[in-house]
């Protein structure tokens, strides 16, 4: 019993001063991490491709045509409101029916005479898909004092839809630099109308639909896209681990 407790002792005092006699210290050690890193890679894919275009135009005439004593305030922006002037202007108003289901792709180009752009004014075009076209100024009621009063109502449905920002399809302000062409992208379209306040009624000079009837086909081709991959990596970090002091003093 006494040899026991002796060894026991003895280990305990060993133990003792191996914990004394440890210390910490940074040692390197290799680590395995892993990144995302982008690869290209091809693929095929099945899409409707352009193979040949048909093109041609034609020159479209209005089916409803009227004038009358408005006009879109000079040097405001393209949604400004139709008003009756103070002194004598005019509004011409040209409608237009389309077709353009029978057609890939399509637009319209109205280009302006030369002659009207010298006058300040404005250009605008309508989309009147689903309205139809706009009705001239009501007549006056008959045997009652003839004031503008009378047609505020048409002029403010009028006004619902030339001011509407979704329904404008392209303006022009007429001046010396003014562009002398609007064009627009026609699809979709059935109705549309120009607003031209100007002092000449010839400012329209032509309007012409252009058409592009495309022929497609099914092809496969070949694409590249990124895909994202797990790369094994290594590097060289330090850790803290316990070893004896004399390891430290003499070195490993």
């Amino acid at each position: 019993m006494k040899r026991l407790s002796l060894f026991i002792g003895m280990l305990t005092t060993i133990s003792l001063v191996f914990t004394v006699s440890c210390v910490s210290k940074e040692v390197p050690v290799i680590e395995t991490y892993y990144e995302t890193e982008y690869e290209t890679e091809t693929y095929s894919e099945t899409e409707n491709v352009i193979v040949t275009t048909l093109d041609g135009k034609e020159y479209l005439y209005p089916i409803a045509k009227w004038q009358t004593n408005l006009y879109f305030p000079p040097g405001e922006a393209s949604a400004a409101q139709l008003t009756f002037p103070s002194v004598y202007k005019l509004t011409y108003y040209y409608g237009y029916e389309i077709n353009t289901a029978e057609h890939s792709r399509i637009q319209v180009e109205i280009n302006v005479s030369s002659a009207a752009l010298q006058k300040e004014g404005e250009i605008r075009v309508i989309d009147l898909t689903g309205i139809g076209q706009m009705p001239n100024k009501p007549d006056p009621p008959i045997r009652k004092f003839i004031t503008e009063t009378w047609g505020k109502k048409w002029l403010d449905d009028l006004n619902v839809v030339v001011t509407n920002p979704e329904r404008i399809l392209g303006a022009l302000q007429s001046g010396i630099e003014a562009e002398n062409q609007i064009i627009f992208d026609a699809t979709g379209v059935t109705e549309f109308a120009i607003f031209a306040n100007t002092w000449n009624q010839y400012t329209i000079r032509s309007i012409e639909l252009i058409w592009y009837d495309d022929t497609i086909e099914q092809k496969t081709v070949i694409k590249e896209r990124k895909v994202p991959v797990q790369v094994e990596k290594q590097r060289t970090v330090l850790t803290t681990k316990r070893v004896p002091i004399w390891e430290v003093v003499f070195g490993e």
